[in-house]
């Protein structure tokens, strides 16, 4: 069983050795064709090669593609980065058109001024029920910035919060709420949008008025 054992781990170390030294037996053997007279003079034509150079030559061209192969990694970890930076940059330049794209068109909005009716208040393209108006004011009271949800709101105006759900919905659909990343027990959270400030300002103005 020993015999065996050793037998197999010659045949191993033997075939280790045969893949190990194949870059210097290919390299001494091009050498050889190429230059007969030098080669026929170190002594390494046919198969006589010595074990010295060929396991020097080999270990020389294992470490050159080791360092070839970390070159072509390093480029590509480069290039990797370049088209991350070219794909965030070129995200936020679309980005940016479109904010310049949506504050153009809240200034537009803008202009169109709310007009109360017994129960409602009508903005161009939509009209806002009690609901919507208790939504968009309790919205308002959170502060700049800050985002509420359909249960948040719930508690607060005693209804469901499917029913707050479609509130925001139609809301956010109109442009006077924004979306916020993120969620609250399974519903999207929302805040006051620009437009949606200058609405609530406008409300708050003809309530004082009235």
């Amino acid at each position: 069983m020993i015999t065996d054992l050793m037998t197999m781990l010659r045949e191993i170390g033997d075939k280790i050795y045969a893949v190990f030294v194949l870059p210097g037996q290919f390299a001494l053997s091009w050498f050889s064709e190429f230059a007969p007279t030098t080669a026929a003079a170190l002594n390494i034509v046919g198969n006589d090669e010595p074990v010295v150079w060929l396991v020097f030559i080999s270990l020389l061209l294992w470490t050159v593609l080791a360092i070839v192969i970390a070159r072509i990694w390093l480029f590509l970890q480069n290039l990797r980065r370049i088209i991350a930076a070219t794909g965030k940059a070129l995200s936020f330049r679309i980005s940016l058109a479109f904010r310049i794209l949506k504050k153009r068109l809240v200034r537009v909005l803008q202009r169109w001024i709310p007009q109360r009716t017994d129960g409602a208040v009508v903005v161009p393209g939509v009209e806002l029920d009690d609901l919507d108006v208790a939504v968009l004011q309790t919205t308002a009271a959170c502060g700049p910035g800050f985002a509420t949800s359909a249960p948040d709101l719930a508690e607060q105006l005693r209804h469901r919060p499917a029913q707050i759900q479609r509130s925001l919905n139609k809301l956010s659909k109109n442009l006077l709420l924004e979306d916020v990343i993120g969620s609250t027990e399974g519903f999207d959270n929302y805040r006051l949008s620009e437009s949606g400030s200058h609405y609530v300002a406008m409300l708050r103005r003809n309530i004082d008025n009235s």
